[in-house]
């Protein structure tokens, strides 16, 4: 069953960080034709996407890829819907009705409304009111020419709202998220910022009020000592697409880029379930979600569905090219499959998309392995063409009980091998407790840590406290596996290891990094979480992390989730993504992710975008991942999960280190 309307039922976003033209090569161009003017030229189409029409009988109106949704403009105020929606699934409307001295306010003047490319203003006597469409958002401002009369330090701005959408204010009142009756968050207004004509930041906040058969918000400014003209500027911002399953069934626990299943030059998604319960209680679903030039589809594409107990979609990742087609093929883990023995099935991609029965399915070797509880792509570890996959089973219980293994794959003409025998495994030769996330419950490929042309596997024990990582080669990963033949580990903190993957190039050297997450490391604060990131070389991965980050929030674990973000704003460094699923922001709990971008030094050291959850404990940014390049506009776009419903999750790895 659903929880309440407060709490949604588990979402799944796609957030596209950056849009623009496809980053491709130009076309032959006439002789005294520069690349430099091409270049220019397409800049100005991307930019003429967010400029201001006039609609004959309607108004002013301006459409924005980037968050899918479109504002109509008019001198009482901003009507705002979604971009494709005949008939709008929502709407948000602000109209501002007064402003002063709190206490004292004013009813606005009469309005002049201009529009010039991508702005528009809306000049009263004594206030402007501006708006900017671009890529960030709808940035919208207020520019108070002279000191309100009055007494007090406090100035106003009343905003009345209309609409469908319900306003939940920070705790802080720094941010407000609108969400839709069906609990979905389709605006996230935050970003204020107040300066006085000097450049100094001013104290201000959001508030909310009802009176007169009107409600709406407030935004206060203290301006004290402020020298005047005074510039307020929140930024509204919506997510390219989200989607929610009823019943929940933990939608949203699992995600990632299933590549192009179809090969129609748009990347397509999986998304995980495990415990919907329409194939019996807990059989879980997987879903996927096709590519197009507006985005991802409302409906998924293919499920993938379980049987009772199986938890199917526990784990989901695309699997690579593993038979050569030219068509990206899925994963999906079903870890409670048959008294939790486990399973792992792998579906075809072709020109109509996924194939409607497995192409290849293996099972884990007894009760309680878990196999499937973490499935990825291997990437090409023997160099042979084809895609190759990783499976992990952290209950698997070789010469120790509980040790934990990771299974490797490869790829071929036929697909993977059958009978499906793992052509590597590793194993971690030591006792671990069967409830915890053992070695093999985080697995992933690294990319090409060390240049030689050979994909390479990374793979995490949190208990331990450690991550490793083996080097492929034209032979494979070599011999089986164990922690004390790795090419590369490291433990630097309590639950490192509970999260791995590539983090692709993020310093622009040609050798790739990885990303590991501790989620339960403490630096400042009890359990704040922490994620690092380690610089590929000529020798492999480096002893100490090129870069990291804490949580800055006791229990927020930071680094639950994390991975390559691809690259979202197209400079040719790879960016990350990281989630804090128990962070609280704007909610208790409601969780975030965050954004950084690559360069050359690596990973920039605060966010260059976050997100938070529209709602206590839904645990936003459970699942992060890259969601490839959806829309074939040449930028990568960004998935994060907010499962919800809590009463199935695992604990979170105490780890021992």
């Amino acid at each position: 069953m659903c929880p309440s309307a407060v709490r949604p039922c588990g979402i799944a976003l796609v957030l596209a960080l950056m849009v623009g033209v496809a980053a491709a090569s130009p076309p032959a161009l006439p002789d005294g034709v520069s690349a430099d003017w091409w270049s220019q030229v397409q800049t100005g189409i991307e930019a003429s996407e967010y400029h201001v029409s006039w609609v004959t009988g309607q108004g002013y109106q301006a459409p924005n890829r980037a968050h899918d949704f479109r504002t109509w403009f008019a001198e009482n105020g901003i009507r705002v819907v979604p971009r494709r929606d005949e008939v709008p699934a929502w709407e948000w409307g602000l109209s501002l009705s007064a402003w002063g001295r709190a206490g004292a306010l004013q009813p606005v003047g009469r309005a002049r409304l201009a529009a010039h490319e991508n702005r528009v203003d809306v000049d009263r006597d004594g206030i402007l009111e501006w708006y900017v469409n671009d890529p960030r958002g709808l940035e919208q401002g207020f520019t108070i020419a002279a000191r309100p009369e009055g007494e007090g330090p406090i100035v106003a701005v009343e905003l009345t709202l209309t609409g469908t959408l319900n306003p939940r204010l920070s705790e802080d009142g720094r941010a407000i998220d609108f969400v839709a009756p069906n609990g979905d968050r389709a605006l996230h207004y935050a970003e204020l910022v107040v300066t006085d004509a000097r450049g100094k930041a001013l104290p201000a906040w959001f508030e909310g009020f009802a009176a007169d058969r009107r409600r709406g918000i407030r935004i206060v400014v203290d301006d004290a000592d402020a020298a005047y003209p005074v510039t307020i500027d929140p930024l509204a911002t919506s997510p390219a697409w989200s989607r929610t399953l009823s019943p929940a069934g933990n939608f949203g626990y699992a995600l990632a880029s299933a590549g192009d299943v179809n090969g129609d030059g748009y990347g397509d998604v999986i998304v995980g379930a495990p415990n919907y319960d329409m194939g019996g209680t807990d059989a879980g679903m997987a879903l996927v979600y096709y590519g197009n030039t507006w985005g991802l589809t409302g409906a998924p594409m293919k499920t993938i569905a379980g049987t009772f107990g199986a938890k199917m979609g526990y784990s989901v990742a695309t699997a690579g090219d593993v038979n050569g087609d030219g068509y990206g093929d899925v994963i999906v883990g079903a870890p409670g499959f048959n008294n939790s023995t486990g399973k792992a099935e792998v579906y075809r991609g072709s020109p109509i998309g996924l194939s409607a029965t497995p192409m290849w399915v293996d099972v884990g070797l007894g009760y309680g392995h878990r196999f499937g509880y973490a499935v990825a792509p291997a990437g090409d570890v023997n160099g042979d063409g084809y895609g190759d996959i990783v499976i992990g089973a952290p209950g698997y219980s070789g010469g120790q009980g509980g040790e934990g293994a990771a299974f490797v794959y490869l790829g071929s003409a036929t697909g993977l091998p059958l009978p499906a025998e793992p052509d590597w495994q590793a194993e971690s030769q030591a006792a671990h407790p069967y409830d915890q996330q053992t070695f093999g419950a985080a697995v992933g490929t690294a990319g090409d840590v060390n240049g030689d042309g050979y994909s390479d596997i990374i793979v995490g024990d949190s208990w331990a406290s450690e991550a490793y990582v083996w080097h492929g080669s034209a032979a494979g990963l070599g011999a089986s596996g164990e922690p004390g033949n790795a090419d590369w580990s490291a433990r630097p903190k309590t639950s490192f290891g509970a999260a791995v993957g590539t983090a692709g190039d993020v310093n622009g050297d040609g050798y790739t990094d990885v990303i590991v997450g501790a989620p339960r490391a403490t630096v400042t604060l009890a359990e704040e979480g922490q994620a690092f990131v380690y610089a590929g070389s000529a020798a492999g991965l480096g002893a100490a992390a090129l870069w990291s980050r804490v949580g800055g929030q006791a229990n927020a674990h930071y680094g639950w989730s994390v991975g390559t973000a691809g690259d979202v704003n197209g400079d040719n460094y790879a960016d990350v993504v990281v989630g804090a699923p128990s962070f609280t922001w704007t909610y208790a709990e409601g969780g975030k992710a965050e954004v950084f971008h690559g360069s050359a030094s690596g990973p920039s050291a605060s966010p260059d975008w976050s997100a938070a959850g529209a709602a206590e404990a839904i645990h936003y940014g459970w699942a992060v991942a890259t969601a490839g390049d959806v829309n074939g506009d040449g930028f990568s776009d960004v998935l994060a999960g907010a499962p919800a419903d809590s009463r199935y999750w695992p604990r979170f790895p105490t780890g021992s280190g």
